[in-house]
């Protein structure tokens, strides 16, 4: 597995350029749903061309890997539309640091362990076990990425609305929301 380890290393990279907040923040989902959908069709043609057997793994997670960094490399182009840059001096950095990584621990904890269920799993029944085990986590997380949808659009739109002092058009969108 070495390779594809290797080759998801690059998932990781693309989780610390995850920009998408600032863009759902600033109620522009448009770039973020397109360049998506963009991506998600080339690798799809591109796996659907390239993978043909199991020696071809590496292929399904390069190109999984690489679509996923390149929604994130494109959105950064965009950046500059919402926030001006500033340099930072050192100091004020380190002040920081340790507050910020105090708030990093619980945002890592669950990913660790949804990591080690699977570690624990596949050493004792197998690789065939995790892959079936992360099917049924995959139609959960389903689910809960629609949820999550909802909550991302509704989020921005409602605080929005109460900055307006718009309280009953704010009500109206979390009942039609429910």
């Amino acid at each position: 597995y070495r390779v594809i380890f290797a080759v998801f290393g690059i998932n990781m990279l693309s989780a610390m350029l995850e920009i998408t907040w600032l863009y759902w923040g600033m109620e522009s989902f448009k770039p973020v749903a397109l360049c998506t959908i963009a991506v998600k069709i080339a690798v799809a043609a591109g796996i659907f061309l390239l993978v043909r057997d199991a020696d071809d793994l590496w292929i399904y997670a390069l190109f999984a890997s690489l679509g996923v960094i390149a929604v994130q490399l494109y959105l950064w182009c965009g950046v500059h539309r919402f926030v001006r840059f500033v340099r930072v001096p050192f100091a004020e950095i380190r002040q920081h640091f340790l507050p910020c990584f105090a708030l990093l621990i619980p945002m890592l904890a669950p990913t660790l362990f949804r990591s080690m269920d699977k570690l624990m799993l596949e050493s004792m029944s197998g690789a065939e076990s995790v892959g079936l085990y992360g099917a049924a986590e995959q139609l959960q997380t389903c689910m809960l990425g629609f949820i999550t949808g909802l909550g991302t659009v509704m989020l921005p739109r409602v605080s929005h609305l109460l900055a307006q002092g718009r309280e009953e058009d704010a009500h109206a969108y979390i009942g039609d929301s429910m």
